[in-house]
Formats: C-alpha cells, structure tokens, sequence
C-alpha cells in the first residue's frame, strides 16, 4: 500500500523551496567599506544598529561579556544604593552603574572602575532597584481588585484591565506601564467597554494622559505610561496538535466572515460559547454544531497577532502533511483512513460504514444522525485526548474525530473509531478548510 502522505509532501516541498528562494532573493547586500563575505549577522546588525564599522562592532561584541563581569562585581559593593545597570551602544561605548544619592561610591567599587576606562558608577538616582521591583509587582494591589477598590476613583480601578505589560526602565530610574484600551473589551462582564479608545494615536495620548493622572496616587515611585498595544504571542497553527483537552482538526476559513480558524469537536466544549486555548491563545467560539448531523465547532483565532495558519496536519510521528483536497463520504466507502490524535498519534484502518449512527449523548446533545464515518482495523488506536483531530488519507481531508469503542488502556487497539464527515462540517459550519499553504492572520 502507498504511504497515505506521498502526494501531500510535494506540495509542502515546492512551498518550502520557495520560500528558501525568496529568503535569499531578499537578503540585503553590506554596503560598508569593511564588508566581508564571512561577516556574521551579530556583526552586521550591531553595525546597521549603532552606525559603526564592522571592525569596531565585532570590538564591542567582544567586550560585552568582560563589560558585564565587571559591572557585577561593581554592583555587589554597592547592593544598597543600586539603582541600575547596563551599557550604553549610543555615542561612547561604556558600561555603567547607577546610584541613589549624591555620595561617591565605596571605595572597592571605585577602585574597580578605575582600572577601566569604559567603565563609569554614575549617582544621583532617586529610587534603588528594590524599590522600583517592589512597586512594580504590587501595582496592581495598589489600584485595587477591579470593582473592589472602594477607596479609589472609578478611572484608577478600571486601569488594570487595560495594562497590557509592566516593565523597570533602568535608564530612567522609573517603572514602565504598557496600556492597550482594546483590552477592556475582552475584560469580565460588567467592565467599561473601551469603544473606539485606541482607533487614533492622537486618542492613544490622550489616554495615556489621563491614566498617568489617575496613577498619581497609586504608584509611590517614577512612572511612564506608554502605548502598549500590540503584545502577542504569535503562534503557527495547524491540525493535529493540542487544543484544551482534545486535539485541533483542519484548519478554516469562515465564507461570511473572511475568519481563519481551527475545527474541532464540539463536545469539546460544554456550551457554544465556551472558550478554548491552543499555543496560549484564547481562541473565540464561532459555530458550534452538537449533532444530529455532525460533532463539530470552529473557533476562530484572534486577528491582530501575526499568527499564521497552516493547512498541514500531523502525521508520521508529528512531521506536517498538506492538505490538498476533500473527499465526500460516498467517495471513502471501505478506502483506507488515517487520523492523528494528541495522545494516539497517527493509526489507520478502513472506512467500514458511512451510515454509522451514535446514540452516545456526548456526541451529540440529542439523538445523532446516520451520517457518521465508522473506521475498523488491527492496529486502529483512539484516546480520550484524540476527539477533533484530523482524519485523512494522501493529503485529502475525511473528517474530524468523535469517538471509538471503549478500550482500556487506549494503547491497545479499539474495535472501531468514527469521525464527522468533513464536507458535512464545511457546509454546516460555513467553512473551507485550507488547502494552499499558510495564511497570515492579520
């Protein structure tokens, strides 16, 4: 029998040769007098960076470290009065340490300065690191739990829900405080919406204006706010992998809305509107269909994070496959089937029925439909873990996985494991699976 994933790979092969293509048609040439062949990307970049030849970059590289040691030593002389530390790449290349007060530094950490002309204990800080650490970690007991901060203005306890980071600015002796307004949307019921806040940059301004006013009272050290939107964990999406409990299956697009997803089984989730999390992400509930014809939801991923979405799925011990096509299910009948689950990995068998009817009510919320894909075969495993993972064979997308006859433990072979037809999802959840490389979540 040909392997399942033979067709499948040629088309991953041609994008990925590609994309090495178009990765080296777009590396910039170095223009600088000293421009080598041989320069490596630390070199170059620190360059491009700081305007310096390569030469002096590939110098400074190279004291970073010793830079460092030394300004370790420093600071364990001076743990008290410790503001800060780093080095400065702008203008004259040096390494410093910072302290509160006016006083000189002691003796030992003067003497180690010293001996090094790049290397300058500059005072005159107002707050030591200690303090900075300790009000940046307890901001948020200083303006209170959202809705308990009685003795607070309503501006001051709604802040939290729109702080996106926290940061220490060393440089400035001052803690940093990202706020992002689009946050408050996604904040619990009976939060202020933001509306459009942060449509503008001249909003943006304005909002940090009047969250740094309404601080005033509530962080006892220096602070700047600043824009804090966009912060993502951008993830690469694809069928097979984990998604809550289950396992995610193809990946979408949603026709009406242009909304780029993952399916998976709907008794995944306990409700429509209950949430799931794949990479991190909180994924957003956008159809659900719990029987009589399919066990199936997509949930969209949020835009805004440059994610992007793959039509691969796992197989062959997690090796991504492409997806190039779907099959109807009078066109599987007694073919052969594959699925990859998170906890089973990939197993095949033989599509034995395409009228097969559960009467389980967690697969659907009341009596399912004869439009099920029962699967059979000797080696056929299926895990609790495996429900919403994709079921395929050569590239062409089957289904996504329900359930399997009860075996324990699930390393052992089930009589039988059965799917949702996959055209079935399409047209039920509004969907198109991908088939055409990856797309860029915008």
């Amino acid at each position: 029998m040909p392997s399942p994933h033979n067709s499948s790979r040629k088309h991953r092969l041609r994008w990925l040769a590609a994309a090495a293509t178009a990765a080296a048609l777009t590396v910039p040439t170095i223009a600088t007098a000293d421009a080598s062949p041989t320069v490596n990307v630390a070199v170059a970049s620190y360059a491009a960076d700081y305007s310096v030849t390569h030469q002096e970059a590939q110098r400074r590289l190279d004291r970073i470290q010793p830079l460092q040691e030394i300004l370790a030593r420093i600071r364990s002389h001076e743990g008290a009065r410790l503001a800060g530390w780093g080095i400065d790449h702008t203008g004259t290349f040096t390494g410093w340490v910072w302290l509160t007060g006016d006083q000189p530094p002691s003796a030992s950490a003067a003497a180690i300065a010293n001996t090094h002309s790049d290397i300058e204990i500059r005072a005159g800080a107002v707050h030591t690191l200690k303090e900075l650490l300790k009000a940046q970690t307890g901001l948020f007991r200083n303006i209170g739990p959202l809705g308990q901060a009685d003795d607070n203005p309503p501006e001051a306890s709604q802040i939290q829900q729109i702080i996106s980071y926290t940061d220490i600015d060393m440089t400035a002796n001052s803690i940093v405080i990202g706020i992002d307004p689009d946050l408050a949307v996604m904040a619990p019921s009976g939060s202020v919406d933001s509306g459009p806040i942060s449509d503008t940059d001249e909003a943006m301004r304005s909002t940090i204006l009047d969250v740094t006013q309404s601080l005033k009272d509530h962080v006892g050290v220096e602070y700047i706010v600043e824009d804090g939107r966009g912060l993502s964990a951008a993830a690469d999406f694809k069928a097979g992998e984990p998604v809550g409990g289950c396992t995610s299956g193809f990946t979408a697009k949603q026709r009406n809305t242009n909304t780029y997803g993952i399916i998976v089984a709907a008794h995944c989730t306990n409700t429509a509107n209950q949430t799931l999390t794949m990479h991190g992400i909180t994924l957003v509930p956008t159809r659900r269909a719990h029987g009589p014809y399919i066990d199936a939801q997509f949930q969209s991923i949020p835009t805004g994070s440059s994610h992007r979405i793959f039509d691969d799925y796992l197989c062959e011990e997690r090796d991504p496959c492409d997806v190039s096509n779907d099959a109807s299910r009078a066109m599987i009948k007694d073919s052969t089937a594959c699925h990859y689950g998170r906890i089973s990995r990939e197993t095949c068998g033989t599509v034995a029925s395409i009228f097969f009817m559960p009467t389980n009510s967690k697969i659907c919320s009341a009596l399912c439909n004869n439009s099920f894909i029962r699967v059979e075969g000797s080696r056929l495993r299926s895990c609790t873990g495996d429900s919403g993972g994709p079921w395929y064979y050569d590239g062409t997308a089957y289904g996504i996985h329900s359930g399997h006859s009860a075996t324990k433990p699930c390393t052992l072979p089930v009589t039988y494991a059965f799917f949702s037809p996959i055209q079935a999802v399409e047209r039920i959840l509004g969907v198109d699976i991908l088939t055409d490389g990856f797309e860029q979540v915008s």
